[in-house]
Order: structure tokens, then C-alpha cells, then sequence
């Protein structure tokens, strides 16, 4: 067996083997009452926070340039607290095709201004809605399916192909269709061209063709296909969230399983205000937008995120750029 074919088959034992110890914790976390994967959660983010410390200087650096007036102490807390909120997103997840129907989703979600986003859902013109690493997007994404508002998600595909498929299967169940990042051009136009709703995150980092922005203070790049989707497509633009409606604190107890699913902002091509005029301006204004939600639950964001990376050199530019022609 030649070098690249024993990669290629380390690679797909690895995938298979991390795919059946994800599935067998998942397994154990759908067994388990909501209530007790609170409890676990809250344990594994003392284990990520303080003793591996997980990215702890990234997260505190992030923290600290957002955040200028707190303490070592404050910023430890809200690292703890934004760990227990990413292994509860998990277990969340798991418990949702379980615990969520059509019937019951009242129980655990609550729409804010459901009138208004309702109508722009229901509009024949194509849609695209954007959030951010904030609160619990994944079930978002599943209840607005769910209730019969499917979207298209631009995503990139995990690295193991087994775990890949299985979380597409999870967002596909009620809706939410996955759209690959690379080569997706044609896909999405399509789907813009039958009116569909496009879902996009807006605070992912790109290394080519960025605009440039502030992002809670700090200048980060972002794509400018969001802005031009909107503006080239009559694309009525919906800032949305999906948040955790009991805030954690660093006490053991909290009210898991409850959502508050919102729209922060609409920008309509057809009535666009003054000040928004071109991609930058469109960019900037959303960009705005997903940090005043931010700031108001910021144990909910993925601080864990390199967000804002520092902007490429000219060499390494046309390296990305080579590199991207030849694939």
C-alpha cells in the first residue's frame, strides 16, 4: 500500500472511530433529562475554562478589547459561562428532534415580532436572513423549518465526512438545507431565483474580496456576498437571533430548552434608508446590529471564535489566490 493510500485509510478509521464516540455521547445525552445535561454542562465548562483552559487567551483577549472596564475575574466568568453555553447548544441539539414537534413548539420557543418577520417570509421575493456565532442558531434554524419556513444555509463541510452527514441529516430533517461554502455560486443563485430564504452567518472571517468593518470596536472582515445578494437581488435582508432566554449566571441552575427566536433589524432594497448606500454601508449596518445583541447576552457569543484575525499581507494574497485557481 502506497504512502497516500495508508493516509487516506488513517484518515477514514480516525473519522469512523471519533463519528462512533460523538454518536455513543449523544446516545448517553438524549437519555439523560434536560434538567441533569444542565448540571453537566455547567461541570464541563469549569473542566474547559479553568482547569485545560481551552483557547483561554484567546477568549480573554477578545473579551478584554470588547470589554476595556472589567476585571480578570469578570472576563473568567463570562469564559465559564460562554463554555457551559456551547456544551448546553450540544445537548440542546441532541433533544430538540426528540422534544420539539409542531404541535409543542410553543413550549419552547417564542417569536418576537412574529408579525412582521412573518410577512417578509411570505413575501415572493427572495430573503436573507443573518445571525451570528450567538445563542442557539441550531435550533433556530430547526423551529423555522419546523413551522414551515424552509432555508438555505450556507455552510462549510465538516472535515469528518460521517459526522458531516449525520449533522446535515439534523438540519435537513424539518428544512434547513445545506448549501456548501465552495462552489456554492450557482446553488445559491438559484435558489435567489425561486424565492427562497437564504441563511447566513455574518461574522465569519475571509481572507479575500473582505470588506472591512467595525465589529464591537475592533475592524474585522467580512464577506461582501451578503451585502450584494441583498442589493443585487431585491433581497429584503433580516438580522435574526436565537437566544437562550434564562441567562446564565455561575450558579448551578437555569431554565434550559427556552428560546427567544427575534429579528433586530430589516433593511428592503425597495426603502433602504439614507445612510445606507452600497455594500460597505449595508455591512456596517448589519455588523451593528449583531453586536447590540451581542452586548446584551454576551455569555451567548463564541468568544472562542477568531473573529478578528489581522488583515493579509500582499504575498500571502496572491498565495491564497494561486492556491484557490489551482483547486
Amino acid at each position: 500500500m502506497d504512502v497516500a493510500k495508508m493516509r487516506a485509510f488513517k484518515k477514514q478509521t480516525v473519522d469512523l472511530v471519533v463519528y462512533f464516540i460523538v454518536r455513543l455521547i449523544i446516545c448517553v445525552v438524549q437519555a439523560m433529562p434536560v434538567k441533569a445535561c444542565d448540571q453537566l454542562a455547567w461541570f464541563l465548562a469549569f473542566v474547559a475554562a479553568d482547569v485545560f483552559k481551552i483557547r483561554a487567551k484567546l477568549i480573554d483577549d477578545n473579551l478584554e478589547k470588547v470589554f476595556p472596564l472589567t476585571t480578570g475575574l469578570s472576563r473568567k466568568q463570562t469564559s465559564r459561562a460562554m463554555w457551559r453555553h456551547l456544551c448546553m447548544m450540544v445537548f440542546e441539539i441532541a433533544h430538540a428532534p426528540r422534544k420539539i414537534h409542531e404541535t409543542n413548539w410553543r413550549d419552547f420557543v417564542s417569536i418576537k415580532s412574529k408579525r412582521e418577520v412573518v410577512k417578509y417570509l411570505l413575501m415572493e421575493r427572495p430573503k436573507a436572513l443573518v445571525s451570528g456565532h450567538f445563542g442557539n442558531f441550531e435550533i433556530g434554524g430547526f423551529v423555522t423549518g419546523l413551522i414551515g419556513f424552509p432555508g438555505y444555509t450556507v455552510a462549510r463541510k465538516m472535515d469528518n465526512p460521517y459526522l458531516d452527514r449525520w449533522v446535515k441529516s439534523f438540519r435537513e430533517e424539518h428544512g434547513q438545507y445545506i448549501l456548501d461554502t465552495v462552489g456554492s455560486s450557482a446553488a445559491i443563485q438559484e435558489q435567489l431565483e425561486r424565492n427562497q430564504c437564504l441563511v447566513l452567518l455574518g461574522d465569519q472571517h475571509t481572507e479575500l474580496g473582505a470588506v472591512w468593518v467595525d465589529f464591537l470596536g475592533r475592524q474585522a472582515a467580512c464577506h461582501k456576498s451578503l451585502a450584494v445578494f441583498t442589493l443585487s437581488c431585491d433581497s429584503p435582508m433580516l438580522v435574526v437571533y436565537t437566544k437562550r432566554v434564562s441567562k446564565f449566571d455561575n450558579s448551578r441552575s437555569s431554565e434550559p430548552m427556552k428560546f427567544e427566536i427575534g429579528c433586530q433589524g430589516i433593511a428592503d432594497p425597495d426603502q433602504l434608508p439614507d445612510e445606507i448606500n452600497g455594500v460597505r454601508d449595508l455591512t456596517i449596518w448589519y455588523n451593528q446590529i449583531l453586536g447590540e445583541i451581542i452586548l446584551k447576552n454576551p455569555e451567548q457569543y463564541w468568544w472562542v471564535h477568531n473573529r478578528w484575525k489581522p488583515k493579509p499581507d500582499r504575498k500571502k494574497k496572491a498565495a491564497i489566490m494561486s492556491k484557490r485557481k489551482a483547486a
